[in-house]
This record gives structure tokens, sequence and C-alpha cells, in this order.
């Protein structure tokens, strides 16, 4: 990341730290309060370029500080001569415009979907519930398994690549832990996606997608078929149609029949249910907003392309 916003901002970069080894030159003239600026800007850059993880949350944390600096190279050029000072000022211009075109496509991005996405798991959550995304965007609520081993582990890069690792090796002991958890929603991304070999033994017949990238705990039943939910949020559950519509059907669990809303805690338990020709789904019976279970579960890119701009 170091390398590609040094590539892609080049010019700017160039006339900050020019500008700030110019300020450094002339160190004698400046001001108290600007010679602890540009030192607090040197050392600044200087740790957040050296740092072992170089987000771009980072990375920007240097450039307030490095664009103190940015006037200082225009003003050096402008006391030269004047056909210097017009090129260099033609040589900006250039610049800008090409910035500005490469970059119009950013008008086209917005994260309305991921905000419908966040508010969506946010609202099938209640205050103690727990659901998971590898990364943390429902701030209200409480990621589950979020520690593991005493230390937080998270979903990026170099953490994926040590949980997979792990699994080649046979040690799920970070699965296991999320899903101790007990997350009643999943939220799905790149992040998850790039461990779908791994979760995917643990999503089925566990969790039913209410949208292309929000999963609630629940299975699907066909009718006259046994099936095997492996709860992993203990709550009160109940049958609802594709629709969304609460299903009155009588629900046969471990051989006993009951109609309505039934708690169960974690764990598999025998599902079953005779009457009609469609499928339902048992889902929680808090289920505050409008849903419709999606035909074919195709999961849309959350966050697309990101860093690859």
């Amino acid at each position: 990341l170091i390398l590609q916003t040094l590539i892609r901002n080049t010019a700017l970069y160039v006339l900050c730290v020019t500008g700030w080894g110019l300020a450094l030159v002339g160190l004698a003239r400046l001001s108290g309060p600007e010679r602890r600026a540009l030192i607090f800007s040197g050392v600044i850059s200087v740790l957040v370029f050296a740092h072992p993880a170089p987000w771009p949350y980072n990375l920007i944390m240097a450039i307030p500080f490095l664009g103190l600096w940015s006037t200082a190279l225009p003003r050096f050029v402008r006391k030269g001569p004047a056909a210097v000072s017009a090129l260099f000022a033609g040589v900006v211009a250039v610049v800008l415009v090409i910035s500005f075109a490469r970059n119009a496509h950013y008008l086209d991005h917005d994260n309305r979907f991921q905000n419908e996405t966040v508010r969506l798991a946010e609202t099938l959550l209640g205050p103690d519930d727990a659901y998971f995304d590898g990364t943390g965007m429902v701030v209200t609520r409480q990621q589950a398994g979020s520690r593991w081993r005493g230390q937080v582990v998270s979903w990026d890069r170099l953490g994926i690549g040590r949980i997979l690792a792990d699994a080649r090796r046979g040690n799920l002991d970070h699965i296991e832990a999320v899903f101790a958890g007990s997350p009643k929603v999943w939220i799905l991304s790149y992040r998850t996606a790039a461990l779908d070999s791994v979760l995917e033994p643990y999503l089925r017949n566990s969790y039913v997608p209410i949208s292309s990238n929000v999963l609630i705990s629940g299975v699907k039943l066909v009718p006259g078929d046994e099936t095997v939910f492996h709860n992993r949020w203990k709550g009160s559950y109940r049958l609802y149609r594709a629709d969304g519509r609460p299903a009155s059907t009588p629900l046969i669990v471990e051989g006993k029949p009951t109609t309505g809303g039934i708690a169960l805690g974690t764990g598999r338990h025998s599902l079953r249910f005779e009457e009609g020709q469609a499928p339902l789904f048992l889902l929680p019976a808090d289920i505050p907003v409008p849903f419709t279970i999606p035909r074919r579960h195709e999961q849309r890119v959350l966050f697309d392309r990101v860093y690859t701009f």
C-alpha cells in the first residue's frame, strides 16, 4: 500500500516532501512554532510509513502534516527566473488536470449498499445479540468471538492467511471461537468470502439468507423431510414463508408437534413439517422488518475493488 500511494500520488508527495526539505534547509530562519511543526511533520511521517501495517487509515495521518509544506516549493520557484516560474505553473496545471480526469470515476461510487446492509443487520439484532462479519461494521453491536487466545484477531489478509493455514493443519480454534459466541447474524463480504471453504460447513443448516449479504440464524425445511438444524443462537423461533409471512403450520421438533413460537437452545435439533407444498423457514420469531428469502443466494460485492483503484 505504501508503494501504491506513492505511485498514484507522486506529484503531491514530491511537492510536499520537497517543500519540507526546503523548510529544513532554512531551519534557522523559522520561528519557534514553525520549527516544532517541521520536526513533528518529519517524525510523524517516518513513523506512519515505517508502521508494519500501513493501512490507508494510517497513511492519511501523515498527509495533513506534510501538506503544511506544499507551498514552500512554489514560493522557492517564484523567486527564480520568470520562465522557470511559468514552466513550473504549467507543469502543476497539467498534473492537476490529469489527476482530476483520472479520479472523476470516484463520483460514481457511494456507500449506499453498505449502509443498507449495516442498517438491516442492526435491525435484526437485539441489544445483547452478537453478529459477525470479520471487520466490525455494526458498531452498536458486539461481534461474536472477536477475541481468540487473548488477542483480537482481524480478518485482514494476514489474519485470513493464518486461519487458512491453521485450518489446513486441522486447527479450527478461531472459527470455533466465533461460533461459540452465538452470532445471530452474519454479514458476508470479501473477507468472509476468502474463508468460504472453511465457513460453509458451519453456515450450512444454521443460517438463512435474508438479503444478498445478510444471513440470519435459521434453516430451510422441505415438506415431509426431516432436517437437522444446528442452532448457534439461543432464542425463540417460528416458521415463515419465503415471502416473510409467518406460517401457522405445525412444526415437529424432536418428534413433538408445536405451533407458533418455540424456544430453542444451541445445538442440533431434528425438525419436520408435513403440510403444504412449498418449503418453510425456521427463523427468529422477532424479525421486525419485511423480508423475502432470495430464491438463489447470490452474494453482492459489499466493498467493490477495495484498494485497487
